[in-house]
């Protein structure tokens, strides 16, 4: 039963990625009740100002496209643009806590700028929903597949290394102080996924794979055969039914989405000059201005920071 809980593709689940299912933690809640995430910041630019200093980054690595800057005025109190969060092939802890290869995925999302009379500008990550690279390739055919289908297993591989679970995305310790360095990291990070996602799109136009919301996941595990579709159509369905997001579990989403997250909002706003103030997730506190620097709202991490003498940047940039 542990080996039909992690199957979820045609393709043995070590040469290639899979969408795990079976517990809660394994797929996040997403759409308009599901997960959500804010930075909270004080500027003194103008509305206008802020949402094209805070997209700029998001623009340039392909998260947002265009911003329709005149749509926007000092009487906007809220402004949403839609966004994508790439991700590739993740390793991720399924069953046991036995490592897999998380589906490449394509979050789309709102992005919603909430503006307050007090100077302050919330910034919220909303309405999330799943896109996923599932490769087609039956599981006797992968070794003698193409190249562009040995790469992506290679790094499949690499993904479901033990070593690699430590942190599923590795930054180097670079402070925000070294804000050229950070940058860096961010440039290097997206073009590393620019490159993996051209590799993606190759085995896509060979007919070797195709990004697939999780109702057309289901579709396809439903006419797929093997002996294992039939019980992830279902499972997956599950997921669905309940408002969660296949190939998004908890794991990938603390240690690989969620940093990503951070950096982008904290280099967002040294770009504009502000200062942030605060960070919410799921309508709740987390981080919080406290004499001036910003906090865990959790006691124990807060002792650990305080003691430390470190705050929310320095959380951002480890």
């Amino acid at each position: 039963m542990a080996v039909a809980l992690v199957m979820a593709l045609t393709a043995n689940a070590q040469n290639a990625s899979v969408v795990m299912f079976g517990r809660p933690q394994f797929a996040i809640p997403g759409g308009k009740e599901g997960k959500n995430y804010a930075i909270i910041i004080e500027s003194d630019k103008n509305v206008r100002t802020q949402v094209d200093a805070m997209t700029s980054l998001l623009r340039k690595y392909k998260i947002v496209d265009k911003v329709n800057l005149d749509e926007i005025d000092d009487k906007t109190s809220e402004f949403t643009v839609p966004f994508v969060i790439r991700q590739a092939v993740e390793g991720c802890k399924g069953m046991m806590n036995a490592p897999y290869a998380a589906a490449p995925l394509r979050l789309y999302g709102e992005l919603r700028f909430e503006f307050h009379d007090n100077g302050k500008m919330m910034l919220v990550v909303q309405n999330l929903s799943p896109n996923l690279f599932i490769v087609t390739v039956p599981e006797k055919e992968l070794s003698k597949s193409s190249d562009a289908v040995q790469t992506f297993l290679g790094e499949c591989r690499a993904a479901a290394s033990p070593k690699w679970m430590t942190k599923l995305l590795a930054w180097a310790n670079v402070g925000i102080d070294k804000m050229d360095d950070f940058m860096a990291q961010l440039d290097e990070y997206f073009a590393d996924l620019d490159s993996k996602f051209a590799n993606y799109a190759a085995i896509e136009a060979e007919g070797n794979g195709k990004w697939m919301s999780p109702e057309q996941h289901v579709e396809y595990l439903s006419t797929a055969g093997g002996p294992y579709a039939k019980h992830g159509a279902t499972a997956l369905q599950k997921y669905i039914d309940e408002g969660r997001m296949p190939g998004v579990p908890q794991d990938r989403w603390e240690k690989s989405i969620r940093p990503v997250l951070d950096r982008l909002f904290v280099a967002s706003n040294q770009g504009m000059g502000g200062t942030i103030v605060g960070v919410a997730e799921d309508g709740k506190d987390t981080w919080t201005s406290v004499d001036g620097k910003v906090l865990p709202t959790d006691p124990k991490l807060r002792q650990k920071y305080e003691k430390k003498d470190k705050t929310y940047l320095d959380y951002v940039s480890e």
